[in-house]
Parts: structure tokens; C-alpha cells; sequence
């Protein structure tokens, strides 16, 4: 059985709300009785449960409560004369004893009321504080489940930034990989790109140590110079970015690497006049 998804599942907080169904609550205390944990989880939740009505108890409010006890008062009061009038006729001697009755019926009347407005505050005070830690309850478990989410989305990502920074060094430790440094030209003297290129796997990627951010509509197209041709080797992206950047395209053969500013998109030939980096195998 697994312990913690019970425990999650909410049956335990219906069981102390007394919302549980018969079978549930036989479930709880079976289920309980087995294992301590849960059990210790429920006397977790009943002292809880306690210590929120005790927090929050409600006194009925004493206005009412002396409006009604004046309202019993006189209709009690009319009741006896009522009776007091007909028991005036009865010349049996009893006048004391019927006075005893009175009063005494008096006070069972007054008790009994003091005891249902007891009992009536002690419901409304259940139930209130009842709902109240229903709808804390609930409002704990949605926020454990966005923080659950939460967690699992950002161990993702780090998952992912690590096996990328895995992959990356296993692919710079690879004796077959070469790096090849692209110099800055006249248009961008202090530029400088750093290229890591596998002939064998065809991988390239790109390091950009310094590039001045592109004009708007513009973007560096890199380029693989093949037996003096240049090769479409993808677009670099608008940001520039100081991390790896893995190419879209590969080669098996390269002469050199040159960076050119392009319009958005790049061209199928470089514009050389816009030539900012480039450096030989």
C-alpha cells in the first residue's frame, strides 16, 4: 500500500470532518490501526482541527440571546395566568402548591432553552470551523500542487541545461573535434568567434566571444569555405547569445570559417562587404 498517496488522497481529513461515509470511516480506522503513520497523520489533523475552533469559536451574540429568553419569559408568563385562571375556580386548597408548579415550570423552561442555545452555538461553531479548514485544506493541497509542478518543471530544465552542458563537453573532449579561431576584419576589429568543427560526426558549433549586436532586419550568417566556395552553414540568433551555439547544418570539409552580416533569413552568398570574422582550419 502506498502510504503517502493515501494520505494525499484527502479520506483522512472527511474522516476527522465527520464528511466520511460510513464504509470510509470504517476504512480509516482499520487502515489506521495497521499502520502508525497514518494514524499519527490523523491525531496530527484532529489537534489541528481543535486548535483552529478553538481560535476561532463564535459566542452567539448576547442582543439575541436576551430578546429570545425576554420573548419565552412573556409567553411562559401568559401560559401561568392562562393556567392561573382556571385554577383560581378550584377551591381545593392547593394555591401553594400550584405556585410551586409555576415556578418550577419556569425554570425547566428557562434551562431547556439555555441548553438549546448552547447546543446551537456549539454547531454553528462546528460547522463554521468545520468549513473554514475544509477550504484551508483544499486551498494547502492546490498550493502543494502548483509548488509540486513547479519543482518538477524547473528539475526539468536543469535536467536538460545538464545534459546539454554534458553533451557539449563530451563534444569538445572528442580528439577528432578542432577549434578554429575567426578574427575580427576591418568592419569589426575586436570581434572574435570561436568555431568547434568534427569532420567525422560533421558537427559545428559556434562560441561568440565578441560581436557587435546586429541592426535591426540584420543577422550573421555563418559560412564553410570549401575549395574557395562558401557554404550556407545557418543563421546565427538575433540575441547575442555568450553560450554554445549548435549549427543546423554540418560539413565534412572546410578550408575556413567567415562570419557575414545579412539580411534576416540570409542570403545563399555571402555580401563580403559585410564580412566580420573568418578564420582558417
Amino acid at each position: 500500500m502506498d502510504i503517502k498517496e493515501y494520505i494525499s488522497s484527502g479520506i483522512l481529513e472527511s474522516y476527522v470532518l465527520g464528511s466520511a461515509s460510513k464504509q470510509e470511516r470504517q476504512e480509516v480506522e482499520c487502515i489506521s490501526s495497521i499502520y502508525p503513520e497514518i494514524k499519527e497523520e490523523l491525531i496530527t489533523l484532529q489537534k489541528n482541527i481543535e486548535a483552529v475552533a478553538s481560535a476561532n469559536k463564535i459566542e452567539p451574540p448576547k442582543e439575541l440571546k436576551d430578546k429570545v429568553l425576554s420573548a419565552v419569559y412573556e409567553e411562559i408568563d401568559n401560559d401561568l395566568k392562562e393556567k392561573s385562571n382556571v385554577i383560581n375556580h378550584d377551591f381545593s386548597g392547593k394555591t401553594e402548591e400550584v405556585s410551586i408548579q409555576k415556578n418550577t415550570w419556569r425554570m425547566m423552561a428557562v434551562a431547556s432553552f439555555v441548553l438549546f442555545i448552547i447546543a446551537t452555538s456549539v454547531f454553528i461553531n462546528s460547522r463554521s470551523t468545520s468549513i473554514e479548514l475544509s477550504e484551508k485544506l483544499n486551498d494547502s493541497k492546490e498550493k502543494i500542487k502548483i509548488q509540486k509542478e513547479q519543482l518538477a518543471q524547473t528539475k526539468s530544465q536543469l535536467e536538460n541545461k545538464l545534459s546539454k552542458k554534458e553533451n557539449y563537453l563530451a563534444f569538445l573532449a572528442d580528439p577528432e573535434t578542432k577549434q578554429i579561431q575567426l578574427d575580427g576584419t576591418d568592419n569589426s576589429k575586436e570581434s572574435r568567434v570561436r568555431v568547434f568543427w568534427n569532420s567525422t560526426s560533421e558537427r559545428v558549433v559556434l562560441k561568440v566571444d565578441q560581436l557587435p549586436e546586429p541592426p535591426t532586419e540584420m543577422q550573421y550568417q555563418l559560412w564553410a569555405i570549401i575549395d574557395g566556395t562558401p557554404k550556407d552553414m545557418g543563421m546565427l540568433p538575433k540575441e547575442n547569445v555568450a553560450t554554445f551555439i549548435d549549427m543546423n547544418k554540418k560539413t565534412n570539409a572546410a578550408a575556413a570559417f567567415a562570419i557575414t552580416l545579412e539580411e534576416e533569413g540570409g542570403k545563399p552568398t555571402p555580401n563580403l562587404e559585410q564580412l566580420y570574422v573568418i578564420g582558417n582550419v
